[in-house]
């Protein structure tokens, strides 16, 4: 980025603390602030995240809203899941907005490889997964292949090497959906906290 991109974002996620203390009393998380501000990013390339332009443009006044819109219905909360543990909500669509799920956590120190570029070795301690559901009907997160960064991502099956997924169904049809997040492997200490933000909803339902 340039000299202004780190100030920029650091003055506006500032301010979303702030927004966020005043109206609930209690300061974001980190991971909870990180994926608010990916959630709620303005895309500036294909659809999901690309190797050129990566999750998009912070969009300071997305992110206020949705701090605000948590006064009224559950649409960020911060979560642990626990070793073996399965996290369920349920989110209701009436059909006329996007829905869009994300997650995000601190995942656990890892062992560093030797210096080298591009790495093929798995980073990822704690492997969270999201899944959306409707039926019979799976939704899975974004992902990118780093053999092709040139391709858009893709959302075809589960994203076992970042720490932020995002499920993203355009023009949903209305109904109550079910957000799914599980782990693979085993949880490093046992538990891992996470945060989840969620767009165009009418209700949140936890389980």
């Amino acid at each position: 980025g340039t000299s202004m991109a780190s100030p920029n974002v650091a003055g506006s996620a500032l301010l979303l603390q702030q927004h966020n203390n005043n109206s609930h009393g209690f300061y974001l998380k980190a991971a909870t602030l990180k994926g608010l501000i990916l959630h709620t990013a303005d895309d500036a390339g294909a659809n999901g995240p690309d190797a050129v332009f990566g999750w998009g443009l912070m969009n300071t006044k997305n992110a206020a809203l949705k701090i605000s819109e948590d006064q009224d219905i559950n649409v960020i909360d911060e979560i642990v899941l626990t070793e073996g543990g399965l996290y369920e909500m349920v989110v209701v669509s009436d059909g006329t907005e996007d829905l869009k799920v994300t997650i995000c956590w601190t995942d656990a120190p890892g062992q560093p490889v030797s210096a080298q570029l591009d790495p093929l070795n798995p980073m990822l301690v704690n492997d969270l997964d999201l899944r959306i559901t409707l039926a019979d009907e799976i939704f899975y997160p974004w992902k990118l292949n780093r053999d092709t960064p040139q391709f858009m991502a893709s959302n075809d099956s589960e994203n076992d090497v970042d720490n932020v997924e995002v499920v993203y169904i355009k023009n949903p049809v209305a109904g109550e959906y079910t957000v799914i997040v599980d782990h693979d492997g085993s949880i490093t200490e046992g538990a891992q906290a996470f945060s989840i933000i969620i767009g165009g909803v009418t209700n949140t339902i936890s389980l």
